[in-house]
This record gives C-alpha cells, structure tokens and sequence, in this order.
C-alpha cells in the first residue's frame, strides 16, 4: 500500500498504516510460518518490495521508507533462518501496469501504461527464485520495465 505525498502532509495515521501494512503484515506472516516452515525441514519465503526500498522521490517518505524496512527485515531473517534450510527472496518491482500505479499518486491519470512491466512478469519472478535448486538461492530480483515488442 502507498501513499505518495510530501512528508508534511500526510496525518499520522495513514503514515502509520503504510508500515502495518507493507512491514507489519510481512512481519507477522513469516512468524506464523516458521514453526511450519521448520518442521517440514525448509523452505523459502518471498517478499515483495519494490525499487522503491533503494531509491528515493519527493512524495515518496512514506512508501519508500517501508520499502526500506522490508527489505532490511529480508536480509536480516535470512541471516537468522539461513541455517534452517529457509531461504529469502525480494522481489522488487519497478513499474507495473497496475492500479497502484495511479491510485497511490493523487491527480495521476497515466492513460498510456503500454510501457510498464506486467503483473505476471512479477509472478514469474516469484516463481523463478522458488525454483532455484538448493543449496542456492536469489537472494534479490529486480522487475524492471523494458520496451515492448513492436506488434
């Protein structure tokens, strides 16, 4: 979740939101797995961030910032799980054709987002780091746009 504005004019509680969604929600997921995660010996959690948790933008201390967060969590519960045979992958997406791209960006009309990566290319991104044969790993992929093939 995303809301892009100038630090000034967010209210604490949407600025608040933003973590207990995109840091918190991860947060208590990968503790809800562990104890499966450990019993069956492995396995690998996935978490999506964004480009959005290495760069920065006006509008963006909000979203950015959880970005950060995630992927700072990512690495460190690799570094704790690594040894349990439980593997970490971010997976960063850049622009993607989806709603978010205008509903996070108030006053945002983008008509033409032929441009932008798709949704599946992030799904497929997922699903290549799960693939990964052991003992090895992704341990980061970024989805980035690149140009269309002319039709």
């Amino acid at each position: 979740m995303g809301i892009m504005r100038p630090v000034d004019k967010f209210n604490d509680d949407e600025f608040e939101k933003q973590f207990r969604v995109n840091v918190f929600g991860p947060y208590y997921m990968v503790r809800q797995a562990l104890g499966g995660l450990r019993h069956n010996g492995g396995g690998h959690i996935v978490n999506v961030s964004s480009l959005a948790g290495e760069n920065a933008a006006p509008g963006g201390s909000g979203y950015f910032a959880t970005k950060w967060a995630l992927n700072g969590f990512s690495q460190c519960i690799f570094q704790d799980l690594r040894h349990d045979n439980i593997k970490v992958t971010i997976v960063a997406p850049g622009s993607i054709d989806t709603r978010f791209h205008t509903d996070s960006r108030p006053g945002s009309h983008e008509k033409d987002q032929d441009w932008m990566a798709t949704p599946e290319q992030v799904a497929n991104a997922v699903l290549m780091a799960c693939m990964m044969p052991d003992p090895s790993m992704l341990g980061k992929i970024d989805v980035r746009p690149v140009a269309k093939p002319k039709k």
